[in-house]
């Protein structure tokens, strides 16, 4: 039998991403892929027209990325195959908007303080966001267009990267909370890609006990940032824990070198992987 070909996360203009779910979905087929799922921030609302975009050309699997507080480090969570209509589910990820929200306020009074804007930067970032939630990528794309970064990524080194002067904390619902809606809609837990957080290997074992204790269910190893000789050790510190290993390419845009959709490293064989239990 041939393998699945999968990815369990990447983003649209519902969110953070450039594209439409209509175009994720020709990229998704273009790339030959069997079973996805579009994992928007805090929303749900751009599953609907991605399914309809696929036409039978893969399967479609529910999906959210959800923003939790760990120990006062942001860590995100990947809701998978839950029931995209429960209220629980759908309060937390309401809540999150509202916290998300609260934040780009904070965010857009940082930036107009700090660089001495006068147009009113806010209103420029959900222009970007269109019909999505603001995200931090999007007053990236204003400070460019308005010409006060050379690009995305300056922007985030210089003022919205994870510690810059206005990047903006936020209080993110716990973990154990964000875990617990999910299972009552019906869903899994995945510890996204965990590489990102720049943890010393004594802090992931933490989280990764952490997740563990709280009932989450899987973690993402198959991701673009992971080195070969890092998979082997990653998978065994999962597995060793009783989750199960998931993964994906967190495609935003192109100009995210090296994460199309569907760009996610080879496992070893006989890795236990959620997209079986996903797809039995």
């Amino acid at each position: 039998m041939k393998p699945l070909k999968w990815d369990l996360h990447f983003h649209s203009n519902y969110s953070d991403g450039a594209l439409s779910p209509e175009e994720l979905a020709d990229r998704v087929a273009d790339a030959n892929l069997d079973v996805v799922a579009l994992t928007d921030h805090d929303t749900t609302n751009g599953i609907e027209p991605f399914r309809s975009a696929a036409r039978n050309r893969f399967a479609v699997i529910s999906g959210c990325e959800i923003s939790t507080n760990w120990r006062k480090r942001c860590i995100h969570i990947v809701a998978l195959d839950f029931d995209e209509q429960s209220v629980d589910l759908q309060s937390l990820i309401a809540d999150s908007v509202s916290r998300r929200e609260q934040r780009n306020v904070r965010i857009a009074s940082l930036l107009t303080r700090e660089l001495k804007l006068t147009e009113d930067i806010l209103q420029l970032a959900r222009a970007e966001a269109e019909n999505g939630e603001v995200c931090r990528p999007h007053f990236a794309k204003a400070l460019a267009n308005l010409g006060i970064v050379r690009d995305t990524s300056t922007a985030f080194q210089k003022w919205l990267g994870n510690g810059k002067k206005c990047a903006a904390s936020v209080e993110w619902p716990e973990l154990t909370e964000v875990i617990e809606a999910i299972h009552r809609a019906g869903g899994v837990a995945v510890l996204a890609h965990p590489l990102q957080y720049k943890l010393t290997r004594t802090k992931l074992n933490e989280l990764l006990d952490d997740f563990m204790e709280a009932n989450g269910d899987a973690v993402e190893v198959a991701t673009p940032d992971v080195q070969p000789t890092q998979v082997v050790s990653l998978i065994d510190r999962v597995t060793s824990r009783g989750l199960t290993v998931s993964g994906g390419s967190d495609y935003h845009d192109d100009s995210w070198g090296g994460k199309a959709v569907g760009s996610i490293p080879t496992l070893p064989d006989g890795t236990p992987l959620l997209i079986h239990a996903l797809t039995d």
